[in-house]
């Protein structure tokens, strides 16, 4: 079950053009997609492709591994799977095919992190809290 929850959010830019957001967020709270939206409510951006791909990180908050399962990643298709920590410093980077993923971060300090999923040029984060 998908979480959607708008929030009506006016960016201006430097020739005050206004927009509005929609983010789309999964069942642990984390934000899988935005809409972009122009004044007269067009929708100006499609969601990413990447998911598509139904894309599973969990458990979150983790405690020692994160799972992360990428349900239909093709044949000839690869995930860059990386971990940054608050600093922006990438502390564990892999690529799979397989799409299914065990992550040990036992050894991480808690707090949190940003979990970065690249599939085809396309990219989704994630906010990870790390726990005991």
């Amino acid at each position: 079950m998908k979480i959607i929850v708008i929030i009506a959010i006016t960016a201006l830019c430097t020739d005050l053009y206004a927009v509005h957001y929609k983010f789309n967020y999964d069942e642990a709270g984390n934000r899988d997609g935005r809409i972009v939206f122009d004044l007269n409510g067009k929708e100006a951006a499609p969601l990413a492709k990447i998911l598509d791909h139904e894309i599973r990180v969990f458990p979150n908050p983790a405690i020692d591994k994160l799972n992360i399962q990428i349900g239909t990643l093709r044949e000839q298709e690869s995930a860059t799977i990386e971990l940054f920590d608050v600093h922006g410093n990438s502390i564990y980077k892999h690529i799979t095919s397989t799409g299914e993923l065990s992550l040990g971060i036992a050894a991480e300090a808690n707090g949190f992190y940003v979990l970065r999923i690249t599939i085809e040029n396309e990219v989704v984060e994630y906010k990870i809290v790390k726990q005991e």
